[in-house]
């Protein structure tokens, strides 16, 4: 796992499948939920 030392307010976009869509499983690994927008990948 890569550790950044960006700042926790810096904003990332990330793809996420499977059990991270779940925002249970993301405030347990996060301690929040961030906002999220659906998106789908051409190709």
């Amino acid at each position: 796992m890569a550790v950044s030392s960006s700042p926790s307010s810096a904003l990332h976009n990330v793809f996420v499948y499977g059990t991270l869509l779940a925002d249970e499983v993301v405030h347990v690994l996060l301690k929040r939920v961030p906002d999220s927008a659906p998106a789908i990948l051409p190709n």
